[in-house]
């Protein structure tokens, strides 16, 4: 279990990986959706709720768009969108595409969380373990990146 800095951390990540793909989206509508799951990121890292919704998220897909359920079957999100794509965008859904494609990313942030969680740590090991390393070589000896 991740101790509660981590998981601060892990929810700043989901709010910058929201906000870089409401940048990238094709859509204004797609755009302010990720931006709305951004500041619920933001929300999350004060309210420190990492271990209630448990993963795998799972798409669960409802008559007019897809959900997202936690493993215990929390619903979690609902994204809702229209069969027709003119109609979606003179009402200003989302089309059903979309929807899909929105629960698809947020179905996929726990995964994301482990990963960048794995790096950092694996980061901070490395860097240790070259921290260690160099100050075990003997005085006046060069390590073997000097020597190259």
């Amino acid at each position: 279990m991740l101790d509660t800095r981590n998981r601060e951390e892990r929810y700043r990540d989901l709010a910058e990986e929201c906000r870089r793909l409401a940048a990238s989206a094709s859509s204004s509508q797609m755009q302010k959706r990720y931006l709305l799951l951004a500041q619920d990121y933001r929300w999350l890292t004060d309210l420190n709720m990492t271990g209630r919704f448990p993963p795998p998220w799972r798409i669960v897909e409802t008559p007019h768009g897809f959900a997202v359920d936690d493993a215990t079957g929390q619903q979690l999100g609902v994204f809702y969108g229209r069969a027709d794509p003119n109609i979606a965008g003179h009402t200003g859904f989302l089309t059903i595409e979309e929807a899909r494609q929105m629960a698809v990313d947020f179905a996929r942030l726990p995964e994301l969380l482990e990963r960048t969680s794995g790096l950092e740590h694996r980061r901070g090991s490395a860097e240790h373990r070259g921290k260690r390393a160099t100050e075990r070589l003997p005085e006046g000896s060069q390590s073997a990146d000097r020597t190259r």
